[in-house]
């Protein structure tokens, strides 16, 4: 029998004919980018909600299918343009656009990762009804809209070109790594008097990890 492709499938797909224009080649793969960042950008979103308000299902599926999709997108992407740089001549503006291309889908993809990481975090905490301290829940509610707005500000970076936005950015990744380090041990102390438990520090860590990460790759 024959299995036919579902639409998203195929416009996943990038035409190899268009390699014989080669800056018509560019332009659709950047297309594709901005296809792989917006359910980057949607996975987060869904991600960080569900950490900050609670764990829903179907956010969670729709989670973990994206990030599927976005590992196709680089995979597809990437071998594309390595093809395309390859065996094809580009002018210096298509072989910068490429080269670009080439290093943000391997960091959108670690940031789809992430929010696969987060929300498996969320569903744990559902699953074995693991509630935060008070203060951790605080903490949570000072750091994950802290790492929307770096990853919000690193894909419009991308999106825009614009360098004003990239000078931000270092910063806020500084003040979540900073962040992370206080809260970790902020939970050690809590640990150590008895108000967390060694279970809610597993999944407080992972969050915390993943809050780092996901600034690191934006």
């Amino acid at each position: 029998f024959i299995v036919k492709e579902s639409d998203e499938e195929k416009e996943m797909i990038l035409d190899e004919r268009l390699m014989l224009t080669p800056t018509i080649a560019v332009g659709e793969s950047a297309n594709f980018v901005t296809k792989m960042f917006t359910k980057v950008s949607n996975g987060l979103d869904k991600a960080t909600d569900m950490l900050m308000d609670g764990y829903n299902s179907e956010d969670y599926e729709a989670i973990m299918e994206n990030e599927e999709k976005i590992d196709s997108y680089e995979d597809h992407i990437g071998s594309y343009l390595m093809k395309l740089t390859t065996n094809h001549h580009l002018n210096e503006i298509d072989k910068m656009s490429s080269s670009k291309m080439l290093q943000v889908i391997g960091e959108f993809e670690r940031l789809g990762d992430h929010a696969s990481y987060m929300a498996k975090s969320a569903e744990e905490l559902k699953s074995k009804n693991i509630s935060f301290s008070d203060s951790a829940r605080e903490e949570l509610s000072r750091i994950l809209p802290a790492v929307r707005e770096v990853y919000t500000m690193a894909i419009k970076c991308y999106e825009t070109g614009k360098a004003d936005t990239a000078m931000d950015i270092g910063p806020l990744r500084i003040v979540i790594s900073e962040m992370c380090e206080a809260f970790k041990a902020s939970h050690v102390e809590r640990l150590a008097e008895g108000v967390c438990t060694v279970e809610q520090g597993f999944v407080f860590n992972d969050i915390l990890y993943s809050c780092g990460r996901i600034a690191d790759h934006s």
